[in-house]
């Protein structure tokens, strides 16, 4: 839920409407599901020739191990841009709509993480649940694929993790007149719907690419609340 304290202070400095102004919005997030990692800065300036020969090479621990998000202190974490997305997407499935426009756009208005990187945490380190702990450790998740390029079929190797927890730290546009109306209304449900029908990282319920969705699996999701 959104904390009487965060909604009062963002929503008084909608209020202000002043011309542009940054602030801190925290989200907790607790896993329901197992989070698959596939982190594609393994896969830069190598060929398909090249990758394929690395990872015939490589044990899958090997391989997985390259697979993992991690922040500046090496720590496993998550990018601030899967939850971002995450909230977007689920706006969208919610079919909410401000006056006459669609509210997707709108959250999507909101969320400035990425713009401005020197101000803003990038990671969500990755915690267990009851003690707050950093995870040290994760399964390698083992199944089926299919090659893009051969559409024959493959072994995918990933870091799975379970239990899980992270605690996103999103950068919104607090001079934006929709601000108000998000927080008092629609931001828990549109929390639970990222949580529960979206998802973050590899295996997510919903997957959206070039326009079109299509099936998902049932990695990623979770349960989140707003906290001060």
């Amino acid at each position: 839920m959104v904390t009487t304290k965060v909604k009062n202070r963002l929503n008084s400095q909608a209020s202000n409407k002043p011309e542009f102004g940054l602030d801190t919005l925290r989200i907790r997030v607790v896993g329901i599901t197992p989070l698959l990692m596939n982190n594609p800065a393994n896969m830069k300036g190598s060929t398909t020739a090249a990758a394929r020969k690395k990872t015939e090479s490589s044990s899958p621990e090997q391989e997985v191990a390259a697979k993992c998000y991690r922040d500046e202190e090496g720590h496993f974490a998550v990018p601030n841009q899967s939850l971002c997305i995450a909230l977007i997407h689920a706006a969208e499935l919610l079919k909410l709509r401000i006056g006459t426009g669609k509210f997707a756009p709108a959250v999507a208005n909101l969320l400035m993480d990425g713009m401005f990187p020197d101000h803003e945490v990038q990671w969500a380190k990755l915690v267990e649940p009851k003690t707050g702990k950093a995870l040290t450790e994760y399964e390698v998740d083992t199944r089926r694929g299919v090659n893009p390029s051969t559409n024959g079929g493959v072994l995918i190797n990933r870091p799975k993790f379970f239990p899980w927890c992270a605690t996103f730290s999103l950068r919104i546009d607090s001079g934006n007149s929709d601000l108000s109306s998000i927080l008092s209304s629609h931001l828990p449900e549109i929390i639970t719907a990222a949580g529960v029908q979206v998802g973050i990282l590899d295996g997510r319920a919903y997957v959206k690419t070039s326009g079109k969705r299509r099936p998902g699996l049932w990695f990623g999701k979770f349960r989140g609340e707003v906290v001060d």
